[in-house]
């Protein structure tokens, strides 16, 4: 009699053979996930940046607007200092992971930086690091109030 379905050695062949693909294939996922976080924090702060930037120049608010970075977030706000700004103008945006972030303006924690308005002067030139896992990305501010991104 002829019966029909998979031995116990085929199923375990099955299972071996798909545990092998999965193990050489999960570090190359979370490292795609990684790279892609890292790239999208990156984006992300460089538009609050260059928003906080537009905002100063065309005055609004009458006001000098500025960047806060810390953990996970990048806010946007309306002030010369982020200690004791006015929180009702605040645009908070989550970057996709907390890189690490490291650089001339990322000091004890968090970075501030604050552009004047009317002329969109930078208070503080430097750069911010972000890494995560085997890719860096740098974002410069330098005195023309040019935002480069690398």
């Amino acid at each position: 009699m002829y019966r029909s379905g998979f031995t116990l050695i085929e199923l375990i062949l099955v299972v071996a053979g798909l545990a092998i693909i999965f193990s050489v294939a999960a570090p190359f996922s979370n490292s795609s996930i990684v790279k892609g976080n890292t790239e999208s924090a990156a984006r992300t702060l460089e538009l609050s940046l260059r928003r906080a930037y537009a905002y100063a120049r065309a005055e609004e608010n009458n006001s000098d607007w500025g960047v806060y970075v810390s953990g996970d977030h990048a806010t946007v706000f309306s002030g010369s200092l982020y200690d004791g700004h006015d929180t009702s103008f605040d645009e908070v945006a989550t970057l996709k992971t907390s890189p690490t972030l490291s650089g001339t303006l990322y000091i004890d924690g968090a970075a501030e930086v604050v552009f004047t308005k009317g002329t969109g002067a930078p208070s503080a030139t430097g750069t911010i690091i972000l890494s995560g896992g085997s890719i860096t990305r740098t974002i410069t501010i330098n005195s023309a109030s040019a935002i480069l991104v690398e």
